[in-house]
């Protein structure tokens, strides 16, 4: 067993990662934070989603966010459009690319998800979201006195 937390956390990543060694969807994104962007784009299609709704609700720096969004649109699966609303503004979208793929990448992720929680008892589940939601607000209120 882990002797503390970090080392919990790092060997928990290095097992999944082990256990899918190459993600099917690698052509599309080479890692979790573009993820995670392709992933909020798409449950806010039809929205006009800009740069700085992205950084807020993924909590990442605007040049994180920015480098990101480069790479995705070199690769063809998001594009910057101009806002209707705001000239200033560039809105982002999933290019069709990625909503032909949107469920199978869906399934990917539910697959995965289940092949964690094996075993483990809705009870159980419920009481390691409120323990890993704590540890998320604790880190958050550290990082305001840092």
């Amino acid at each position: 067993m882990p002797e503390n937390t970090f080392t919990l956390f790092r060997t928990f990543f290095m097992e999944i990662k082990s256990l899918f060694p190459r993600n099917p969807h690698g052509d599309f994104a080479e890692n979790s934070a573009q993820w995670v962007i392709l992933r909020y784009l798409i449950t806010h299609e039809g929205q006009e989603v800009t740069q700085k709704e992205i950084e807020q609700a993924t909590k990442r720096s605007r040049a994180t966010v920015s480098g990101l969004l480069d790479t995705l649109e070199k690769k063809g699966l998001v594009i910057r459009i101009p806002s209707q609303s705001d000239k200033r503004k560039k809105n982002v979208q999933v290019t069709e690319a990625v909503q032909s793929k949107h469920q199978e990448m869906m399934n990917y992720f539910t697959y995965t998800e289940s092949v964690v929680t094996k075993d483990i008892s809705e009870q159980d589940l419920q009481v390691f979201y409120r323990v890993m939601g704590q540890m998320i607000e604790n880190v958050r209120k550290e990082k305001k006195h840092v």
